[in-house]
């Protein structure tokens, strides 16, 4: 299930999305809608990925009831999104929550180096974590300063959006 079914929309195909375990309870990143596949097209056994939280254990009768519920969903035609993570992993709709990110969701952080008098700017999604914009920060330094030294520990974020 996503926010785009709920919310009655039809995703697009390259668009940027968040995505979350099948109960919401952990952040699994960010990645790209790649379009609905085919049940019989995904790779693992998709009965097998239905419980991908590890602390879900079925019984018998409930992995096969779920393997005659995939069954059916692929015998139908049936399709589930497919996602690849930044990360490169590959996850499908059936397995998570997720919603596509809307250009409100992106922030930018500018930051100045006072050793090289450098500055810049990086764009973040605002829900993302703060480390990953500091990452940014450090590239982005390194990138317009090469030369330049100074730890990003030591690089002066000009606003606290990053902290929100």
């Amino acid at each position: 299930m996503n926010a785009t079914e709920e919310a009655g929309t039809e995703p697009k195909i390259g668009s940027r999305v968040h995505v979350l375990n099948a109960d919401r309870s952990k952040e699994l990143g960010y990645g790209t809608y790649m379009g609905e596949v085919p049940f019989k097209d995904v790779p693992d056994e998709p009965a097998a990925c239905v419980a991908v939280d590890e602390s879900i254990q079925l019984t018998e009768a409930e992995q096969a009831e779920v393997s005659a519920m995939v069954e059916q969903l692929m015998e139908g035609g049936a399709t589930t999104p497919k996602i690849v993570l930044d990360s490169g992993e590959i996850i499908f709709g059936f397995q998570c929550w997720w919603r596509e990110i809307d250009d409100d969701d992106t922030r930018e952080q500018h930051w100045t180096c006072e050793k090289c008098k450098a500055t810049g700017s990086v764009k973040y999604q605002l829900h993302g974590d703060v480390m990953s914009v500091v990452y940014l920060i450090e590239d982005d330094h390194k990138r317009v300063s090469p030369d330049c030294d100074q730890p990003v520990s030591s690089i002066r974020a000009l606003n606290a959006n990053v902290i929100n």
